[in-house]
């Protein structure tokens, strides 16, 4: 008589996917080839599964909901026609490469995965669809890269995501969807970096976000989102650095901490709000700024915000007078003062 074959035991309590693969007969957890935690499980069968899973033209979406990856795994190139699920998925080897891959299905799901490793490579990818979402994701590997990766999708998550290692990376990324959430992401490692990265997309959200690694770089980093917002977020580390960032739509620095020394050098204020911000560790070295320009506090002020919005403005060009006054520029020292004394006379 035959032995009755026994289905691995995982499900998705978030998708509510269940697994619907044979168990391996020694698993002591009653899990299949892909879910099964061992670091010396068959390699060979396991990818040959993986690849399998690539090529069923049958299913609905790509499930990798809860696999583990232990050993190097590339997805370099590939088009993911379909939705793709790999929430849970946990990424132990030494290299996971999904540099140039496509993902073009309605939703991109990473959330709660776990990197692990010496190189985690999302070059050049491009995300498409309704959804991405790597919210609740780990990056621990020794470098995390996104560089000149795309977002185009509708809406992309970054929430609570966790960020470690030496180098993260998401040089010249494009963030154009309606909706971009990094609420609550912590940026643990060595380096940052943003610079050249462009936001475009409607809505960027940096609330409450930790940079507290050595060093943050937005450099050169492009803000033309209808709202773009730091509320709460903090900068503690070694260095920040927004030199020569463009912020052509009006940008909320509100309650943003400013621990570490941060420069915006070469940058044009007139859109920016900064709402109860300290401003002792920032260098505006050469500012753009004449007599016709005015913070983003002044502009569009609803009725009944008039007086604090004043007031709150009055703050920032005194904290920006008394930066300029002891660099001895006086020339932006008194620009400063006049605009300050003008936002206390409308308050």
């Amino acid at each position: 008589m035959e032995k009755e074959k026994k289905i691995c035991r995982y499900e998705n309590i978030i998708t509510r996917w269940k697994c619907p693969y044979e168990a391996l007969e020694d698993s002591k957890e009653g899990f299949c080839i892909f879910h099964e935690r061992r670091q010396d499980k068959d390699i060979a069968k396991f990818n040959e599964g993986i690849r399998k899973i690539l090529e069923d033209k049958d299913s609905d979406a790509y499930h990798f909901e809860g696999f583990f990856f232990p050993d190097s795994i590339s997805f370099e190139g590939f088009l993911f026609k379909k939705s793709v699920f790999f929430c849970q998925a946990k990424f132990s080897g030494k290299n996971t490469n999904f540099s140039v891959a496509e993902f073009a299905g309605e939703k991109t799901d990473f959330s709660g995965a776990r990197f692990s490793g010496e190189f985690i490579n999302f070059i050049e990818s491009e995300f498409l669809g309704k959804e991405t979402d790597f919210g609740g994701a780990v990056f621990t590997g020794e470098d995390t890269a996104f560089t000149l990766a795309k977002f185009l999708a509708e809406e992309t998550y970054f929430f609570e995501t966790k960020f470690s290692g030496e180098n993260i990376s998401f040089v010249e990324a494009q963030f154009s969807g309606k909706k971009t959430d990094f609420f609550n992401a912590k940026f643990l490692g060595k380096e940052t970096d943003f610079n050249d990265a462009k936001f475009s997309g409607e809505n960027i959200y940096f609330h409450s976000a930790k940079f507290s690694g050595e060093n943050t770089y937005f450099k050169r980093a492009m803000f033309s989102g209808k709202n773009t917002t730091f509320i709460g977020a903090q900068f503690s580390g070694e260095e920040v650095n927004f030199d020569y960032s463009k912020f052509l739509k009006k940008i909320l620095f509100q309650g943003t901490i400013f621990e570490a020394k941060t420069t915006f050098t070469g940058v044009d204020l007139s859109k920016c709000v900064f709402t109860g911000v300290e401003l002792k560790n920032v260098d505006f070295s050469l500012l753009e700024w004449d007599w016709n320009h005015k913070l983003g506090n002044e502009t569009d002020i609803p009725k009944d915000l008039e007086h604090e919005s004043y007031f709150e403005a009055s703050e920032i060009y005194r904290q920006l007078k008394v930066l300029f006054h002891n660099k001895r520029d006086f020339a932006k020292a008194g620009m400063f003062h006049f605009r300050e004394q003008e936002c206390k006379r409308k308050a």
